[in-house]
């Protein structure tokens, strides 16, 4: 018998995947939820040469890395919630103490990225204001 918790990534997304055909979940789900987990399993390689279970730190940097590819919030949103549900089975079998999303680890995705000033734009709120002592 496998315990989860000595699992690497790949072996327990497996396990994951299985878990998940058994709950009967539509086909779609199960393309939305593993395409999520295999994005996260990319990210997380890119830091170490063998994909390890994913912390909290690294759920952060996951979300940082998605909003830098400009995806929409609701996008992310439905990646997170794919990951959400792939932690919380990971926490369920014993391979974290608790779930690594746990606590509001994960930020909120903004509803958008805030407008940036650039050239003449940048300079019309400064000269427009009042000056000191006038």
């Amino acid at each position: 018998m496998t315990v989860v918790s000595e699992l690497a990534f790949d072996d327990a997304r497996q396990v994951f995947y299985l878990y998940c055909r058994s709950k009967g979940l539509a086909e779609r789900t199960l393309q939305t939820y593993f395409s999520s987990i295999d994005e996260l399993r990319a990210f997380v390689a890119k830091l170490d040469s063998v994909p390890r279970l994913p912390g909290a730190h690294d759920l952060r940097g996951f979300v940082a890395h998605l909003l830098d590819q400009g995806l929409a919030r609701t996008t992310i949103s439905i990646r997170m919630r794919a990951v959400r549900s792939f932690c919380g089975f990971l926490a369920r079998e014993g391979s974290h103490s608790s779930s690594p999303m746990a606590a509001g680890v994960v930020p909120e995705v903004p509803l958008r990225h805030p407008e940036v000033l650039v050239g003449a734009q940048a300079k019309k709120p400064a000269q427009s204001a009042p000056l000191p002592g006038h």
